[in-house]
């Protein structure tokens, strides 16, 4: 570009503009023909890829581990079962409660506090026969083991077991008596639960229904098997006093006269002392 110049003489103005175009033979810093980055090796790029996620990785758990959390007790208090009653058996002014998870209370009527608890080792659920005599009896829901507790502070007194399966004990004047399914009946000492005497009846269950004893009265106990037969058996050693097929089921005692149901639905009048008919109802037709 040409100079151009103007002077301001007096009121005149002067411009000058210098060429500014820079002549072939002015300097010029050198610059590199092929610009390129250094090749990095595989096993180092490789290397810093797995420090980059590592770093990513150990930011989000440190965020993760920086978010408040529910406490542990209180999110398993949401999803636990509570332990509910499936059983109560009230006697002396004391409620006996068995618990779904085998244990049992014992809760004072009157204000319901708790006398004690007592952990039944029995498969659960319990079932909650009888109270008699200052013992609590206790059975396993699948009929093979029996636990006899103090009812003052459910110590366990004694423990009885049969494979064969027992129906809920009877007691009475001292002595516990429990039938089996293999027809067999014995008498426990209720104190101690030790055995007095054994009886099996010449017709054995065939379903394995244990024989069904109904009634314990005058030093007699009265005992009906599977096939409606009626066994009178002495409480003193258990031998056969007297026996019928006369019909399902004892209703009671009195005067020396047994009630006994028949499968027609009518009732029978057996003499106690020897098990002799004495008259027959038929029941509503």
């Amino acid at each position: 570009m040409d100079d151009f110049k103007k002077q301001d003489s007096g009121n005149d103005l002067e411009v000058e503009i210098t060429d500014l175009d820079v002549s072939d033979n002015a300097y010029k810093a050198p610059v590199a023909d092929n610009i390129h980055c250094p090749d990095i090796p595989r096993h180092v790029r490789i290397g810093m890829t797995i420090l980059i996620i590592a770093g990513m990785a150990g930011f989000l758990l440190f965020i993760l581990v920086s978010l408040p959390r529910a406490p542990k007790q209180a999110a398993h208090s949401a999803v636990s079962a509570p332990v509910v009653p499936l059983d109560v058996l009230v006697a002396d002014g004391v409620a006996y409660v068995g618990l779904q998870d085998g244990t049992m209370d014992a809760l004072r009527v009157k204000d319901g506090s708790l006398l004690w608890r007592s952990i039944i080792p029995l498969a659960p659920p319990i079932i909650l026969s009888t109270v008699v005599d200052g013992a609590v009896y206790v059975n396993a829901h699948d009929g093979t083991t029996m636990d006899v507790l103090r009812a003052s502070d459910g110590s366990v007194l004694w423990h009885y077991s049969n494979p064969q399966g027992l129906l809920l004990p009877v007691v009475a004047d001292g002595i516990t008596y429990i039938s089996s399914s293999d027809g067999s009946v014995e008498a426990l000492r209720a104190s101690d639960g030790s055995l007095l005497w054994q009886y099996t009846s010449p017709s054995p269950s065939l379903s394995g229904i244990p024989p069904l004893l109904t009634l314990v009265s005058d030093g007699m106990v009265y005992v009906i098997t599977e096939d409606e037969a009626l066994y009178v058996l002495r409480s003193s050693d258990g031998s056969l006093f007297w026996h019928t097929k006369a019909g399902e089921i004892i209703l009671g005692i009195a005067a020396g006269v047994a009630y006994v149901s028949t499968p027609d639905g009518g009732l029978d009048a057996l003499r106690a002392s020897n098990g002799s008919w004495l008259w027959h109802y038929p029941g509503t037709p």
